[in-house]
């Protein structure tokens, strides 16, 4: 019995501080690159309880507070959530490449699929030539009728 209170009470310390560096020391990695402003998150939820039952009139609030361009960390993803219509505007059109890739996941890499798809590789001139391929070739009115 005393070995498992001595036990005990060696391992209690160690697991705080686990806990604390884990929750509320900021590593480097997540901070390597430039968010926008936004409220601080909370560990593992971040920050889905700042929106509350109507998340678009927190939204606005926490855009009155932040600026037009607020990261808000959801669970695990981060969020940019953009509030002005002109610089969602000036992101559609003068940025439209760098928003438009697409995330794949670790099924389609696994065998390098993602490569000859057309669901998963980012925009470009090979994504261009398959689309335009499978359009001609396979979902033209005549090959469906065909089959």
């Amino acid at each position: 019995m005393d070995n498992f209170l001595a036990l005990a009470l060696t391992s209690i310390p160690c697991a705080s501080f686990l806990i604390y560096k884990s929750c509320f020391v900021r590593s480097t990695s997540s901070s390597s690159y430039k968010l926008p402003p936004g409220p601080r998150p909370y560990p593992v939820i971040g920050n889905i309880l700042e929106l509350g039952s109507n998340p678009l009139l927190s939204i606005t609030n926490l855009s009155k507070s932040h600026g037009p361009i607020i990261s808000l960390k959801l669970g695990t993803r981060i969020a940019i959530i953009i509030s002005s219509q002109e610089i969602a505007g000036e992101a559609f059109h003068k940025h439209d490449l760098d928003f438009s890739s697409r995330t794949f996941p670790d099924s389609a890499r696994a065998l390098n699929h993602y490569q000859v798809s057309i669901a998963w590789p980012p925009v470009s001139t090979q994504w261009r030539a398959l689309r335009r391929a499978c359009v001609m070739k396979i979902f033209s009115n005549l090959k469906l009728d065909s089959t």
